[in-house]
């Protein structure tokens, strides 16, 4: 069985979520199955957010 994370990281809340939309149905159509996820979003300096989104998959 083979596993892979795959992440996005950006400032923008809907860049991320696209960027890693964008990769999962990649995978997704080369028959990965999804197994898991999380986000996070962190406050950094002068009041910005870093957007961090992660999806597990397995083949």
């Amino acid at each position: 069985m083979q596993y892979k994370i795959i992440r996005a990281t950006n400032t923008d809340i809907k860049n991320a979520e696209l960027e890693l939309t964008q990769e999962v149905n990649a995978h997704l159509e080369k028959g990965w199955e999804l197994v898991g996820g999380v986000s996070v979003n962190l406050l950094v300096d002068a009041g910005r957010t870093i957007c961090v989104f992660c999806q597990a998959l397995t083949k």
